[in-house]
């Protein structure tokens, strides 16, 4: 395996084909600025707006109450009538059962067709809700005052882009007044569902988002960004380690080797195995004690030979064992050989995560020489 196929496998990320991305974005927009044209956040992408695939009723259901903005960037100035409440877990590990409970005390009516909406970013894969088994995963119930009906709704609407997914529940019949509560749980364990399964990767702060749509031709309300408690998603238990060695046909250079401890999904893992001994063929060259959800790097002291070799890491019971990308004398007289990956995705756009914990990712996790962040603009603000 290549260091390029290394960052590729070793990268948490929803989709395969975005398994390019390490560690994933959402910050350093100022650099952005100089690169690509920024649209307002309350206009949507011509291209976009053409195509009409970015329009109500979530992403502009008023000038200044875009569920892509409201909140993020200061542009949310309505007061808001609904309160919502959460109890349930802060810190989850990835692919993890839980428990979580949501109370909206609401402050204007809903009628027939109004929705209550928990979204999730489109690149999340949390879990989708069912409401047929109570035995069973995922199971979500919402209070039904005498007279009330819902309906579970759409799980997944592009309209409302970015906050494409979520748990969305229809008013069928009756009317819920204001200042009645209406409570949503998600993984109700009252009748044998075991928990909601959470999404398969790290995410440092995963958030749900609420709104209220009362219904007829009023708008929809919706919560700032973070308005509820943001919740930290970490590696699951260390089921391989992967190694990456830095540089590898440079020769003056001594060999340095990033090690990764990964769960089942990709991420680095929350559980690690500790120490981990590094082998050069037979010869032992370091111990590592590895830490939960953290990458560690080793400078061996090994220098390339004259023909290409790799290097061992292995947990001391033999549980967890790895062989290194190969490295040795360039196959290219005169110059050295590095990998990157230049088309990655963060918080900004198709991913999560800042682009600091992106880069880090790249260089600590997957071992790259370099990487770069790709958003698009259209996605991209002047915040």
């Amino acid at each position: 395996m290549n260091q390029t196929e290394t960052a590729v496998r070793g990268t948490p990320s929803v989709h395969r084909w975005a398994r390019l991305r390490p560690a994933c974005l959402a910050g350093a927009r100022d650099c952005w600025e100089r690169r690509v044209r920024v649209f307002p956040n309350n206009l949507i992408h011509p291209r976009h707006k053409v195509a009409g695939i970015f329009t109500p009723p979530l992403l502009r259901s008023t000038q200044n109450n875009s569920i892509a903005s409201a909140g993020r960037d200061g542009e949310n100035d309505r007061e808001l009538k609904t309160t919502v409440k959460y109890e349930g877990p802060r810190e989850l590990k990835a692919n993890e059962l839980f428990t979580a409970v949501f109370t909206f005390t609401l402050g204007q009516p809903i009628q027939p067709g109004g929705r209550i909406l928990l979204a999730t970013r489109h690149v999340s894969d949390m879990s989708d809700p069912q409401v047929d088994d109570p035995a069973c995963e995922n199971y979500v119930t919402i209070t039904r005052p005498e007279g009330i009906c819902w309906k579970l709704g759409r799980i997944e609407d592009g309209k409302r882009h970015p906050w494409n997914r979520g748990i969305e529940f229809e008013l069928a019949e009756g009317t819920v007044k204001a200042g009645e509560t209406i409570t949503i749980i998600l993984g109700d364990k009252s009748k044998g569902c075991p928990g909601y399964r959470s999404q398969s990767f790290v995410e440092t702060s995963f958030h749900f988002r609420a709104a209220v749509f009362p219904g007829g031709k009023t708008d929809w309300e919706i919560m700032p960004e973070d308005y509820l408690p943001a919740i930290r998603i970490t590696g699951n238990r260390c089921v391989a380690v992967k190694a990456s060695v830095l540089r590898p046909t440079e020769q003056k250079s001594k060999r340095t080797i990033c090690l990764k401890p990964e769960d089942t999904y990709g991420n680095v893992a929350g559980d690690v195995p500790g120490e981990v001994i590094v082998l050069d063929g037979n010869k032992p060259v370091g111990n590592v004690v590895l830490e939960p959800s953290r990458t560690a790097k080793l400078d061996t002291g090994i220098t390339n030979g004259p023909a290409w070799r790799t290097i061992t890491v292995t947990s001391r019971d033999g549980a967890v064992w790895a062989k290194s990308n190969p490295f040795g004398p360039s196959p290219v007289s005169g110059h050295n050989l590095y990998w990157g990956e230049i088309h990655c995705q963060s918080g900004l756009c198709d991913g999560t995560n800042s682009p600091k914990e992106l880069y880090e990712y790249a260089r600590n996790a997957a071992g790259l020489d370099f990487a770069s962040v790709t958003s698009h603009d259209f996605e991209l603000t002047a915040a």
